[in-house]
């Protein structure tokens, strides 16, 4: 019989294993074709992202959606992002759930402080953060929120990236 205690694996286990490997894979790949459509329609896809801001002209700007959209940086709690920014428990989760409605921004965990948020990829690839920053003028407020580093494409990078 079979010890998972001294290491030894029970076929169930090897079948969950060899399945999880499989739904890794198929997750991995399902991230890059949503990547790779993400940079290829990235204008329309940040331009629909930033009328959702407000940031267009003829429209009133979200300030505090894009503060909280900045604040969420996957170690805070909805509340702590509330205290923070000095604003209201309530509005703040309606503008959290927005955000999320909106594919923005993802659980991260559930802690015994709340729910904490991360940032979704597409900040990344379309830098979503650095333009509000910008366009918004909150570099100052800011300046305590972390902003993800742009990671840089080259070209060596992506030949690299093709061949894997």
């Amino acid at each position: 019989m079979n010890d998972p205690k001294n290491g030894d694996i029970m076929p169930e286990t090897e079948d969950m294993f060899e399945e999880v490997k499989k739904i890794r894979w198929h997750q991995e790949a399902i991230d890059s074709n949503i990547e790779l459509i993400t940079r290829a329609h990235g204008k329309e896809i940040l331009r629909e992202i930033m009328e959702f801001f407000g940031n267009v002209p003829g429209k009133k700007k979200a300030i505090n959606r894009a503060r909280i959209f900045l604040a969420v940086d996957g170690k805070r709690s909805v509340g702590k992002i509330a205290d923070d920014l000095e604003l209201q428990l309530p509005n703040v989760s309606t503008e959290i759930t927005k955000l999320k409605d909106m594919g923005l921004i993802e659980v991260k965990e559930v802690t015994k402080e709340g729910i904490i948020y991360k940032k979704r990829k597409v900040d990344t690839l379309l830098r979503i953060s650095q333009k509000l920053i910008k366009d918004f003028e909150l570099e100052k407020e800011v300046a305590a929120v972390e902003v993800p580093e742009q990671p840089q494409v080259t070209e060596e990078k992506t030949r690299g990236e093709q061949n894997e």
